[in-house]
């Protein structure tokens, strides 16, 4: 997860578009009056950070990291039990012809463990000699909540019901909800309920709540048969896929209880070409020079909530108010510190310190000091307040601005030695099970490297 997250830093410095780190530098050379950063203008300097850092973390990292197992969020909702699920493949499905592979393995159904095949009235059973998926086959499997989502999302149609589908046509001239979307939730079937001794089909869920069943978890149960035969029992928990608004009926009901927290939203795939042409074409305006990304990426969200790829609430979902509020508190610190002189001072310490006039010097000592600092305060706040301070450093040295500009815009990004210092140290923080010592450890070597390899670079690329 760590090697992840600081290859994800390292690809986001490649373009200005790629973090908003970059489009803070962008901004403030904006404000002191100095001509927008070029979309590939730190491309050359932060491919070759990238080039020679790859190689540190993929053969000295791993070396430095403890050998522990993932935990957090992922963890808590797509937990190691697994479910009993029921794989019916259909006449369109990619899966017919498919062969089983040594040791019962279906190529195409990662994660699924097949516990018996159903054809007609003959049962097939592991290791599934010969065995040749056919329209029609029911697959009887064994899978974790994860894998089960993923199977739902790459093959619906294997686990839609008649009803669903009766009820997905009537909807359809209804035209559903433009908030409307797809979640798996767990319940779990309380001793006093009515569903306890029915089946699936007797529960009717799905003609109920227009809800599909994907799978029920019972403890200390080895199944082979369909999980439509099984009869539920009290404690039974099941894996419901269906409409935010039909979920919510649920609630009301004392023969099921929906699980707090298990709700997971589902992508709607259908959209997804859609999204990437959009997508693309917002990066080609900007790429080209046709359009500011600014204005390129306000009309791509346009389209994608005019087009329903996603929704009004989504969007304002992927807004982080404490990012927004870091950024602008960072904006105002910076103005305060080029209007009442501190930006010069700190420049002209800077200058002091490096005790020389060699540009190389100067920057190679801002880059290190930026470096360091992103990861006690953080990327956006270094950008903002740093640019204005290299900025007056070029002009005491009477040198390009944009230069020292892109070495802020390059340290900044810096942020392996802590994982409050980028966003994506944070995410992975909880999965990979880091602590604030691992990321010091495997990071802060990572962070010298860079430094040094710019050092030597930018002497080369940038002509000083």
């Amino acid at each position: 997860m760590m090697p992840l997250s600081y290859m994800a830093i390292l690809g986001g410095t490649t373009t200005i578009i790629g973090s908003s780190t970059n489009l803070l530098v962008s901004s403030a050379l904006i404000d002191l009056g100095y001509k927008e950063l070029d979309f590939f203008a730190v491309t050359p300097m932060a491919l070759v950070l990238l080039f020679f850092s790859s190689f540190y973390v993929y053969w000295i990292l791993p070396k430095l990291l403890p050998d522990k197992e993932g935990g957090g969020e992922e963890q808590s909702f797509f937990s190691s039990n697994e479910y009993i699920s029921q794989f019916v493949i259909t006449e369109e499905s990619a899966l017919v012809g498919e062969k089983v592979l040594e040791g019962g393995l279906f190529p195409k159904l990662t994660g699924l463990k097949v516990r018996s095949v159903t054809r007609g009235k003959i049962k097939i059973y592991p290791p599934f000699i010969d065995y040749e998926v056919k329209a029609g086959d029911v697959l009887v499997v064994l899978a974790t909540r994860k894998a089960i989502a993923n199977a739902a999302m790459k093959y619906p149609e294997s686990f839609y019901s008649r009803a669903i589908k009766e009820n997905d046509k009537k909807e359809d001239s209804k035209s559903l909800d433009a908030e409307e979307h797809e979640v798996i939730v767990e319940a779990m079937i309380p001793p006093s309920s009515r569903l306890v001794g029915l089946n699936t089909i007797g529960a009717s869920l799905s003609s109920r709540f227009n809800c599909l069943i994907l799978g029920i978890l019972r403890r200390d149960l080895f199944v082979r048969g369909k999980m439509t035969e099984m009869i539920f029992e009290a404690g039974d928990v099941i894996l419901i896929k269906g409409h935010s608004s039909d979920i919510s009926k649920m609630y009301e009901r004392r023969d099921i209880i929906v699980q707090a927290g298990t709700s997971i939203e589902l992508p709607k795939v259908h959209n997804a070409k859609r999204s990437i042409a959009i997508f693309g074409v917002c990066i080609g305006m900007a790429t080209l020079g046709i359009l500011p990304i600014m204005v390129a990426s306000l009309i791509a969200v346009t389209l994608m909530i005019a087009l329903k790829s996603i929704t009004i609430r989504q969007s304002m979902r992927a807004i982080d108010p404490k990012i927004i509020l870091i950024v602008v508190a960072s904006l105002a610190l910076g103005d305060a510190l080029f209007y009442t002189g501190g930006a010069r001072f700190l420049a002209d310490e800077i200058l002091a310190l490096t005790g020389t006039s060699s540009i190389v010097v100067v920057l190679s000592a801002l880059y290190l000091l930026v470096a360091l600092l992103t990861n006690v305060l953080s990327n956006n706040a270094c950008a903002v307040l740093f640019t204005p301070i290299g900025v007056n450093i070029a002009l005491s040295m009477h040198h390009d601005p944009v230069v020292f500009a892109l070495t802020v815009l390059l340290a900044a990004n810096c942020s392996f030695a802590s994982p409050v210092g980028y966003k994506t140290n944070i995410l992975v923080m909880g999965q990979g099970n880091y602590s604030f010592k691992d990321f010091v450890k495997a990071g802060f070597p990572l962070l010298i490297f860079t430094w040094v390899v710019f050092s030597v670079a930018a002497p080369i690329l940038w002509g000083l």
